[in-house]
């Protein structure tokens, strides 16, 4: 049993998540309470995550960054895990974190965490998703997020970076997957929208070229086979679709 100095909470955040919510919530408790802020969810999230804790919270979904923050001003205690709803915590990153916040020698206010991204089958080793660090683990007295889409973090001290593994089992088949990749394209569409960004050839073609680009051949994804080319491909779909929503939202301002 892992000896705790430090209390730590969890905070999940659901919207019909029935599928794949149990399996995150699971891992979750080796923390002192867990927390759960769900958008109103019409399937069994709720019913689920009451086998869990009664930590539950309503909140109607504005963006990612106002929903992280209030479910931060609900936890109890400083030090935070936030977990998504489709990710699974090993034991070793489990004992990682409590040993961390134990000793915390670095004097980190939050910590990275690199997260292996389940996609067609198989975990991803390269590209973007295979590569990736994100902010997991923090002290939410001197932490908040900003931004709508792929909220940004905003740090008041110093960061540090876990040494294992968070598993994200995103990839629930090609529907789900598009879907979820319009749903932030609308997002970050209003955050351009609200920077006064006009789309032209650049965003259209330069940019979803250079994700493409970047994934494949700079972060090698084509070492990851066909879901390798896969993953790069959607990716840039979902920076090209974001210049064409933006498009949108721009005309149907001007016939207001």
């Amino acid at each position: 049993m892992m000896q705790r100095q430090v209390k730590l909470s969890i905070i999940v955040l659901t919207y019909n998540e029935e599928e794949i919510l149990e399996q995150a919530l699971k891992t979750a408790l080796f923390a002192d309470e867990i927390i759960i802020v769900d958008s109103n969810s019409t399937d069994k999230s709720v019913e689920i995550a009451k086998k869990y804790t009664q930590n539950i919270f309503f909140n109607k979904f504005l963006d990612f960054s106002s929903q992280k923050n209030f479910a931060l001003s609900k936890a109890k205690h400083d030090w935070v895990y936030m977990l998504d709803a489709d990710e699974v915590l090993s034991e070793n990153l489990q004992t990682e974190i409590i040993d961390t916040l134990n000793s915390n020698e670095e004097q980190c206010i939050a910590y990275r965490i690199k997260y292996a991204q389940f996609f067609m089958n198989r975990f991803l080793k390269y590209g973007t998703s295979g590569n990736d660090k994100i902010i997991r683990l923090m002290n939410k007295n001197y932490v908040k997020h900003e931004g709508l889409a792929h909220e940004k973090l905003i740090l008041d001290g110093k960061c540090g970076d876990l040494k294992n593994k968070v598993f994200h089992y995103t990839y629930r088949g090609f529907n789900h997957y598009i879907n979820k990749i319009d749903k932030t394209a609308w997002f970050k569409a209003r955050e351009l929208q609200e920077k006064n960004t006009i789309p032209n050839l650049f965003h259209f073609i330069i940019k979803p070229f250079y994700r493409f680009f970047h994934e494949y051949v700079i972060k090698r994804g084509f070492l990851d086979g066909i879901p390798g080319l896969i993953s790069a491909s959607i990716n840039s779909y979902g920076v090209f679709t974001r210049y064409v929503k933006l498009r949108i939202l721009i005309k149907s301002t001007k016939k207001v």
